[in-house]
This record gives C-alpha cells, sequence and structure tokens, in this order.
C-alpha cells in the first residue's frame, strides 16, 4: 500500500498491525529486500509505503520522529493489550525481516517519542515525556498539567489561562505549579477525550489526578482550585452550580429514602 489519510485512518479504525516503510522513493531498496518473502509479511501485517510527500505522511512521520534525512526507516505500530504501542528501526541500521520477525516474537524494545527537556523556567514550565513523570509526582507542589496538541485550535486559550493563573497566584501561593506537555510530540500513556485537557496532581494523592470538567471555561479556574484545594486566597469567580460538590442525599433519592433503606438493611443483619 501507498500511504494516504484513508489508510492512516484504517490503521487506527481497523488497529491491523502496520509496517510503515519510510523510503526516498516508492519499492525502493527496503521494499526490494524483502524479496519473494514480501507476499508471506503482507499475510501477517499491513505494508505501508511512504516518501513523506503524500497527505498524512507528517502524521506518521511524527509518531516515529521521522525526517527525510534519516530515511530510509522502518516502524511498526499495533494496538496490542488496548493501546497504541510502536516499534522503530535503529538509525542507519534497516535489515526488514530481521525487525519483523523480531516483532512477531516480541523481541523488540517499544519506541517512545520525546522532545528534549527544556530548561527549567518561571511561570508555566514546559515538560516532555523524559520529565513528565518526576515533574507531576514532585510531591511538594500541586501539578496543574495542561495537555495540548498541534491541531487543537482551543489550546492557545489554555497557554493564555495559565499564564493569567501563574501571575495572579505568583505572590501569594507557592506550592502551585503549572505545566504544560504537547502530547503530539511526546508520547504520554493517558486516554484524553479532547483536547485541550486538565489534570490537577495533588501533593498528597498523585496517583489520582482530578481531571478539570470545565474545558474551554478558563474564568473558573482557580476557583475550581480552590474547591480541590480548599485555598480560599485563590478565589477568582464562583463556580457553576452543576459542579459544586453535591451534600449527602443531594442526588436521585432524597436523604428520607436512604435512611429508610438503610434502617431495612440494619434490621436485616
Amino acid at each position: 500500500l501507498t500511504l494516504d489519510e484513508n489508510v492512516t485512518e484504517e490503521t487506527h479504525r481497523k488497529r491491523h498491525p502496520t509496517v510503515f516503510i519510510f523510503d526516498k522513493k516508492h519499492n525502493g531498496d527496503v521494499v526490494q529486500s524483502f524479496g519473494t518473502d514480501l507476499f508471506l509479511y503482507k499475510q501477517k501485517m499491513r505494508l505501508v509505503q511512504t516518501d513523506l510527500s503524500e497527505a498524512g505522511a507528517d502524521y506518521v512521520a511524527s509518531l516515529f520522529a521521522v525526517t527525510e534525512s534519516s530515511l530510509p526507516v522502518m516502524g511498526i505500530v499495533d494496538f496490542r493489550y488496548g493501546k497504541l504501542r510502536k516499534f522503530k528501526t535503529e538509525p542507519g541500521r534497516v535489515k526488514p525481516k530481521e525487525f519483523i520477525d523480531k516483532y512477531f516474537a516480541e523481541k523488540l524494545p517499544e519506541f517512545f517519542t520525546s522532545e528534549p527537556i527544556p530548561p527549567t523556567t518561571s511561570g508555566v514550565q514546559v515538560v516532555v515525556r523524559d520529565n513528565f513523570e518526576r515533574t507531576v509526582k514532585d510531591r511538594s507542589k500541586h501539578v496543574v498539567a495542561g495537555f495540548v496538541s498541534d491541531t487543537c485550535i482551543y489550546c492557545k486559550e489554555l497557554h493564555a489561562a495559565f499564564d493569567t493563573a501563574v501571575e495572579k497566584l505568583k505572590k501569594s501561593v507557592t506550592d502551585i505549579k503549572f505545566v504544560k506537555i504537547n502530547i503530539d510530540k511526546n508520547d504520554i500513556d493517558m486516554q484524553f477525550k479532547s483536547m485541550p485537557a486538565i489534570y490537577l496532581y495533588k501533593k498528597d494523592d498523585k496517583s489520582n489526578p482530578v481531571e478539570y470538567p470545565l474545558i474551554r471555561d478558563w474564568d473558573v479556574l482557580l476557583s475550581w482550585l480552590e474547591q480541590q484545594l480548599d485555598k480560599k486566597e485563590i478565589f477568582n469567580k464562583p463556580i457553576p452550580e452543576e459542579y459544586k460538590p453535591k451534600p449527602v442525599g443531594d442526588g436521585i433519592f432524597p436523604p428520607e429514602v436512604i435512611d429508610k433503606v438503610l434502617d431495612e438493611i440494619s434490621t436485616e443483619l
């Protein structure tokens, strides 16, 4: 197959194991090196070739951090164990049959993309895959992490909201850190419903980040933090009633019904 947008979409929709052959010319040396085994491999997985000029090539190349200067390169994607996995040939060493055979034998290390770790700065900190865990798990800080994408038209609003929040808090609150990470350029083992996404990693509970429910309603970001952390000094704007914590019994069943059920359970016990 030659890469196009339909091939890219089908790779994700049908979740077939797919080999991507990045080469400067179609049916070049890499494809030819398969020889008569090419038909055998095509029965086991999809083989897709690209010279990086086709529609959708930028996205696929970004999955493997491939540039024209690094060609030829091979990569494999699959969705085994319910998540996207990636494998890539070593730079300057493309042996197609050996690479695919090691994949089937589960002897290939997974490939993860990460931007270079940037210098630490004041204000909103940019983090990458290689320092993401270390940053958000810092128990001296509550960490507010914003996840952004290059294709997200609303992510610029997140940048502005974080800058505003940092400016408002810098003199009064010192144990809250705002960070952002580009998920297109850094592999993060999380699933997102939409972009941008914001999660709060509390100092005392780093394993259970809390998702900000009011995406694109940036005026109440600090109020939401106040609600989560009980920090009155960061109050900004009232939170809509539907997002405030509800008292016990303020739900589907009134308190008297809950009390009756509990009494019946106690009687039976």
